[in-house]
């Protein structure tokens, strides 16, 4: 199995304070903000101030990463345990102010392992399937950018 990389970004009005703060909401609105996550699947396990270990999933995939933003520029999030990824997989974000708002630079690893990573790996080297993780950012950002307007 491989390791698959997917670098993608995106601009938004929502300024980066809020970003990060639906980035790192560990509270049962997590699957709200973030589609793509199973709300059986979600459970916060252990948060400190700058720092959150998180069980996340889709469907029958599932992670136990550690997620920090003591640096709120930059938020990332280590896989811990899996039950598709080898430890140490990780995702990371680079938040930018700019004027109105803010841009996203946005990096996913992803080392695959076992049947079910198989799985989903192979699912991942569809055509189109490098879209997937843009199209949840930018949802993601549509609900907090409606969110702001109210």
């Amino acid at each position: 199995m491989g390791r698959r990389r997917f670098e993608y970004s995106a601009d938004t009005t929502v300024s980066p304070e809020r970003f990060v703060a639906a980035l790192t909401d560990f509270s049962e609105d997590r699957p709200k903000y973030w589609p793509g996550q199973t709300a059986n699947q979600f459970k916060l396990i252990k948060k400190g101030k700058d720092w959150a270990l998180v069980r996340e999933g889709t469907g029958t995939a599932w992670e136990e990463s550690r997620y920090d933003w003591s640096d709120p520029r930059y938020v990332y999030s280590e896989v811990k345990r899996s039950n598709f990824l080898n430890p140490g997989t990780r995702w990371e974000f680079r938040i930018k102010k700019k004027l109105g708002g803010c841009h996203i630079d946005a990096v996913l690893e992803r080392d695959f392992r076992g049947p079910q990573g198989l799985f989903v790996e192979a699912l991942t080297r569809l055509p189109g399937a490098g879209r997937v993780f843009p199209r949840i950012l930018n949802q993601t950002l549509r609900i907090l950018e409606r969110e702001t307007k109210k």
